[in-house]
């Protein structure tokens, strides 16, 4: 989190496996919270601020080559979790500073 940073593992050689940066943000204080939609092909990534400083959160959508294709805007910004849809229609987040769920459409 405090790195703001995503990490990607790749084996190679067998058994030796070898971390890389697959996107690197600016701002806010780092991704609490991340799912793959398999079907999308996309990662939702929550991106964690201080109440204090904004009142909104932002979820980032970044596609397969690690860029960041959308942003989504959420009504608190200190995002805790987050889970997609069995169905990949919408996601749903928790947020610690107002203690509430938000169903977000994807």
């Amino acid at each position: 989190m405090a790195t703001n940073r995503i990490l990607r593992l790749s084996q190679k050689p067998t058994g030796v496996w070898q971390p890389t940066v697959f996107i690197q943000f600016a701002g806010r204080m780092g991704p609490t919270a991340i799912v793959w939609d398999d079907n999308k092909q996309v990662l939702y990534v929550a991106r964690y601020e201080l109440s204090d400083i904004t009142d909104k959160g932002i979820i980032s959508i970044i596609n397969i080559e690690g860029q960041i294709i959308k942003e989504i805007t959420v009504p608190a910004p200190e995002i805790s979790g987050l889970a997609l849809s069995p169905d990949g229609s919408y996601l749903v987040v928790s947020e610690s500073s107002t203690n509430t769920l938000y169903r977000v459409p994807v």
